[in-house]
């Protein structure tokens, strides 16, 4: 087992409202308890239509409660459309429904340009993405230089 795997923890809460009682306020304690001293909360939002606004809500209570909290769907998209970006892609994916079997070549662009082109694309069309900064990039262009 890997240091990073060894300190992976799940809290699985089944309900997030308890009759009478504000959202996660019946499951505070056990919260508090379970995530004290930890840097980061990656919270896995299920059986909900809107995650944004779901995950939003989360990090409202979260953060009443003194800790940062971070949707996974965010985590994920983020680093994997910078690391797509920066450092290209092949083989088969599914995009909405549709497969596709091409290369996507890796572009020459600085930091800021890869965040400038993601952010427009990650809010255009309907979408809704959260900003992703020019510090953000740098890690995932080191990954790939380390393969």
């Amino acid at each position: 087992m890997t240091g990073i795997d060894s300190v992976r923890r799940l809290l699985l809460i089944s309900n997030s409202t308890l009759y009478g009682s504000g959202y996660l306020d019946h499951a505070e304690r056990e919260i508090r308890d379970f995530v004290e001293g930890t840097a980061r909360v990656i919270f896995v939002p299920f059986a909900v239509h809107d995650l944004r606004v779901y995950a939003a809500k989360a990090q409202e209570r979260f953060r009443d409660m003194g800790f940062a909290l971070t949707s996974i769907h965010d985590v994920s998209n983020k680093a994997r459309a910078i690391a797509t970006v920066v450092n290209g892609a092949q083989g088969e994916i599914t995009v909405n429904g549709t497969k596709y079997d091409n290369e996507m070549v890796s572009i020459d662009l600085t930091d800021q340009q890869v965040s400038d082109v993601l952010n427009y694309v990650r809010n255009s069309w309907g979408n809704q993405g959260d900003a992703i900064k020019p510090e953000e990039v740098a890690p995932q262009r080191k990954k790939a230089e380390n393969k």
